[in-house]
């Protein structure tokens, strides 16, 4: 059925005045919200066909909002186009992470928003599907970044995430996708930072307390485990397993720090650079590609 009802979210009213006259001068009928709770109010009144989203906003921005209705059984069937300022590769790669179907930077061309436009009523091209778009963009970060290290410049992007109080840095190109947390099943006999295996997507992965993991003992409640995140190893390294993280903290590149230690000469292989902040918060660098080889991590039995 061709798109024809679009809710358009935004803070700013010149944005929403004119991406609702465009709309409206293609036959849609638009609704508007300015923030995460009214545009859950609408999304409660009438669901749309497809959503627009802003990500600069007050209180839950675009990203965290994108996420929440994506995750949402009642919503998770409308398709998202995010429409921002924030024109990073690396916001592209977040925003479809966090499910959207097309990211367009502003100010928005509407030639270009037509043809995504167009693409979700012919069925979702590869361009537009959430997979493929995600692949292309990992790709084309990655050629990025091998460029950058060829012309001498260091350059490194990262998933920030936080375990048992702690900050950890795990390399953009060796994430993949991002779950919020599902009903484990336990695995007797087996390692107690194994939690066991949990249905993503249809497969069976397996699931590492990541805390655990690095020794923490901090028990783990019901609270903590709902507001928890599962982050999947990246398809090319070839492990079937996701890891359990308290919570995300975007991402981060080298320029979101003032120092850098090397590891320690006792550190995991797989542990990478100390980097800190100009808060002072030093972020551990775990290198997933290394981590996924290690004997002791493939060993979950006790």
């Amino acid at each position: 059925m061709p798109i024809q009802k679009v809710l358009v979210v935004d803070d700013s009213k010149t944005e929403l005045m004119f991406l609702t006259d465009l709309l409206q001068k293609k036959g849609m009928q638009v609704r508007t919200a300015e923030n995460a709770e009214e545009a859950f109010r609408r999304l409660a009144e009438e669901k749309p066909d497809l959503i627009l989203m802003d990500v600069v906003m007050p209180g839950q921005n675009g990203f965290q909002l994108t996420r929440a209705i994506t995750r949402d059984p009642l919503y998770a069937d409308v398709p998202i186009i995010m429409c921002t300022s924030k024109n990073q590769e690396t916001d592209r790669v977040w925003g479809m992470r966090q499910g959207a179907r097309g990211y367009i930077t502003k100010p928005v061309d509407p030639a270009e928003l037509q043809a995504k436009i167009d693409a979700l009523n012919e069925g979702g091209c590869a361009f537009m599907a959430n997979r493929e778009a995600l692949r292309e963009l990992q790709t084309r970060l990655a050629s990025r970044l091998q460029a950058a290290r060829g012309e001498g410049v260091s350059v490194s992007s990262w998933l920030a995430v936080e375990a048992a109080g702690q900050s950890y840095l795990l390399p953009l190109g060796q994430s993949g996708e991002i779950f919020p947390w599902v009903t484990v099943q336990r695995v007797p006999y087996t390692q107690k930072w194994f939690l066991g295996v949990a249905n993503l997507r249809g497969g069976l992965v397996g699931v590492v307390d990541l805390a655990g993991l690095l020794g923490s003992t901090v028990p783990r409640t019901e609270q903590t485990l709902s507001d928890a995140s599962l982050l999947a190893f990246n398809a090319a390294l070839e492990v079937n397993a996701a890891l359990l993280v308290d919570r995300l903290a975007g991402l981060r590149g080298t320029d979101a720090f003032v120092s850098s230690e090397p590891p320690a000469d006792d550190a995991p292989a797989f542990f990478g650079t100390t980097y800190v902040d100009s808060s002072g918060a030093r972020w551990q660098e775990i290198n997933l590609q290394i981590l996924s080889q290690t004997p002791a991590f493939l060993s979950i039995s006790v």
